[in-house]
């Protein structure tokens, strides 16, 4: 005999439930909060400000100007003689004497002439600057060294003339 061992069939799978997950629990209520208003700072201190300084304005166009027609020279023969004749000399070396002015008082000085015939006296204890030149007066005092003539005189024979400026 045949024993046939057939197994015993399996029950059937319990059917198949869906099962939802549990509601969501209830969350806070959401409230935007903004931030407070910033407090308000003091203005920040004033600074005048100057505008700036003008441009420097353009310097002006320039303009050639020609220069003028040369004019015409008149034919001159120039003589170059600026020489002394030979009878007059310079005043080298001649003796001057310098009178000066102050008030009631004179203040004389004597100095020789350069060989330019000028010449240059320091007056010891006169004031220039308060009486100034046109208070001293001067002379020739004594002929120039070697000359023939021992007295100085104008060409009409008056001595110690003042020297003309």
């Amino acid at each position: 005999m045949s024993i046939s061992h057939t197994p015993p069939s399996p029950s059937p799978p319990p059917p198949y439930e869906y099962k939802s997950p549990p509601p969501p629990s209830p969350k806070p209520q959401y409230e935007y909060k903004s931030p407070p208003p910033p407090s308000p700072s003091p203005p920040p201190p004033y600074e005048y400000k100057s505008p700036p300084p003008p441009s420097p304005s353009p310097p002006p166009p320039y303009e050639y100007k020609s220069p003028p027609p040369p004019s015409p020279k008149p034919h001159y023969e120039y003589k170059h003689h600026h020489h002394l004749p030979h009878h007059h000399h310079h005043l080298m070396s001649a003796v001057v004497e310098l009178t000066c002015k102050v008030g009631e008082k004179e203040i004389k000085a004597y100095g020789e002439t350069k060989i330019n015939g000028k010449y240059s006296i320091t007056v010891e204890g006169f004031d220039y600057g308060k009486y100034g030149a046109e208070a001293c007066k001067a002379k020739l005092y004594k002929a120039p060294k070697g000359s023939p003539c021992n007295i100085a005189t104008n060409s009409t024979g008056v001595r110690r003339v003042p020297i003309s400026r």
